[in-house]
């Protein structure tokens, strides 16, 4: 018996992309300081001409553009705040060399009134928040995590943990153990920024008096009145890429600078900002190749704002100063490049039922799997104890049948009227009449109990082959225990390594059904088949001289038949042995 328990989970139907809006990455330009080489032309919006290359942006600002300027010729074009309040997810981020303006552009002055939603000097940070809680819908509610990649390490800035472990989620992934802090207001997000501002590393450099050491990613999320995550907005303000022969560190007050450490900083930031060029350049060429996330913490991070479920907004800072216009080339030609990915932008609730019937299809397949494992262990403990059963019957009639073996090998009786009348009744006492007629009986006696061993193995020969005979059925009917409604086809040649068949044709070609005709006197009687449910009424007919040949046949009754038994015994358990399932 063979059974085959086949689950396919892995085996399912493909489906198509979740349909949305597709979206390019928006990208602005903001200049610190005015040069002749370095023009934002009024006649060409969003142009910007460095060096007499001409760079084509959303839109450029120079430096006599006003925070709020800015923020709302982002949100215009972009809508990146819109959509958080509309569902979606939103990615603002700040690309620049050192010193260039990120962090006020993004946050606004160390001393800005963030309490005043009205004060001039406030950043995108600020602004976004307030125009989040002005439009809040309500029963939702606002949560805000802080957290610093600091020489590829990630780190909350909030719940005060160092290196936390980056957790596959989606297409993107979550820092294991992040906090995310409850707000309710402006003041209370930038009362969070400035906390983990606080421990954010920060030092003197020849480029920057406050250097920010690593990368800070600000995430604002919107939980609906369920608690669901109903859309985020990330705000990430990059360190700057750094030239050690321009931004090298500024020795402190004991004439002491601390090189070794700053030099590992720079070139872990570097790192950082290459491996996100080199993300951005694959995703922009739209080919087949490998998206290089996991070259750094801070792509891996970003990696659902770059090529996943977001609409992604990057604004870079230059410098125009002469020495400095390269690294501003360098900037503006990533900007390029990131203007040319596109993403497919879904809103959340939309992404949730799309992932919902495919939850629905795994529970419905993980529940037929469990029905059918369930249905194959009910049919594997009934063929066992069905196993069980016909082992225990063929184990019985195999005792019983040396026990007729025994008892045939006893030494006969002694006689009543044993020769030279050592017998009981060989004194004289008794006429020869008497004694003819003891004998008579004596032989009588003998014959009946022969005919009794007879008739019994018979009987136990027609039980082994109907247990045979049954067997065979259930290997027909799969094991279960349950007869075959057809009967089983002709044996066929066994193929080669095979596992062996039982054969219940053991004697000579003679079936089971004429096996169970064998007579010890006569042989094999062929024609008693058709008369088989007469056996007892046979046996009441049969006549003395069935002794002849007693020595032959009682050797092939009590010898052969046993081995016989024994060979079949010894097949069926083989076949018991191979049919178990594993």
């Amino acid at each position: 018996m063979t059974v085959t328990l086949l689950v396919a989970l892995a085996a399912r139907e493909a489906k198509g992309a979740m349909p949305g809006e597709a979206v390019s990455i928006n990208v602005y330009a903001r200049v610190r300081g005015s040069s002749d080489e370095v023009v934002t032309p009024a006649d060409k919006p969003g142009a910007l001409i460095c060096r007499n290359l001409e760079f084509s942006l959303d839109s450029a600002f120079n430096s006599e553009a006003s925070q709020k300027d800015c923020f709302d010729s982002v949100e215009a074009s972009s809508q990146a705040v819109a959509r958080v309040l509309q569902g979606f997810n939103s990615t603002v981020l700040a690309y620049g060399q050192t010193g260039s303006g990120k962090t006020f552009t993004m946050m606004g002055p160390e001393e800005a009134d963030f309490g005043n939603p009205d004060a001039p000097e406030l950043g995108l940070v600020p602004r976004a928040c307030g125009q989040i809680f002005s439009n809040l819908p309500a029963g939702f509610s606002v949560k805000v995590s802080y957290l610093e990649i600091y020489n590829d390490r990630v780190n909350d800035l909030l719940g005060q943990k160092e290196d936390l472990t980056l957790r596959a989620q989606g297409v993107g992934v979550v820092p294991d153990g992040l906090q995310l802090r409850q707000v309710s207001s402006v003041k209370d997000v930038m009362a969070a920024i400035k906390l983990g501002d606080g421990r954010r590393v920060i030092a003197a450099m020849a480029m920057n008096p406050r250097s920010s050491r690593g990368h800070g990613v600000v995430a604002i999320h919107l939980l609906d009145a369920k608690g669901n995550a109903y859309g985020r907005l990330t705000l990430a303000d990059l360190a700057g890429m750094e030239s050690s022969k321009k931004s090298s560190a500024v020795p402190d007050s004991s004439g002491k600078g601390a090189d070794p450490i700053r030099k590992e900083e720079a070139k872990r930031i570097n790192t950082s900002l290459l491996a996100l060029s080199s993300v951005i350049s694959v995703l922009a060429s739209k080919g087949t190749a490998r998206v290089p996330y996991r070259d750094s913490k801070l792509t891996r991070l970003l990696q659902d704002s770059l090529g996943g479920n977001c609409k992604c907004c990057i604004l870079v800072t230059i410098r125009c100063e002469k020495e400095n216009l390269d690294e501003a080339i360098n900037t503006l030609r990533f900007a390029q490049r990131a203007k040319n990915v596109t993403v497919n932008l879904v809103s959340n609730a939309n992404a949730r039922d799309d992932a919902k019937p495919k939850s629905a299809k795994l529970a419905e397949e993980l529940s037929m799997a469990t029905a059918a494992l369930g249905d194959f262990e009910t049919k594997l403990a009934a063929s066992e104890n069905h196993k069980e059963t016909l082992l225990a019957q063929v184990n019985n009639l195999k005792e019983e049948m040396e026990v007729l073996q025994r008892e045939g090998a006893k030494k006969p009786r002694a006689s009543l009227t044993g020769g030279g009348g050592s017998g009981r009744l060989g004194s004289g006492r008794f006429s020869s009449t008497m004694q003819a007629h003891v004998q008579m009986l004596e032989a009588k006696v003998e014959a009946l109990e022969e005919e009794n061993r007879t008739l019994r193995q018979r009987e136990l020969m027609r039980k082994m082959f109907a247990l045979g005979d049954q067997a065979m059925a259930d290997e027909a009917s799969g094991g279960s225990g349950e007869a075959a409604s057809t009967p089983a086809p002709a044996a066929q040649p066994q193929e080669l390594n095979a596992p062996p068949k039982i054969e219940f044709t053991l004697l000579r070609g003679f079936t089971a059904r004429e096996l169970v005709t064998f007579d010890p006197f006569r042989g094999f009687d062929i024609a008693q088949a058709d008369g088989f449910d007469n056996i007892e009424e046979e046996a009441a007919t049969a006549k003395a001289g069935k002794r002849r040949g007693e020595q032959q046949v009682e050797s092939l009754t009590r010898q052969s038949t046993l081995s016989r038994i024994s060979s079949f015994m010894g097949s069926f358990r083989s076949k018991q042995q191979q049919v178990t399932p594993s």
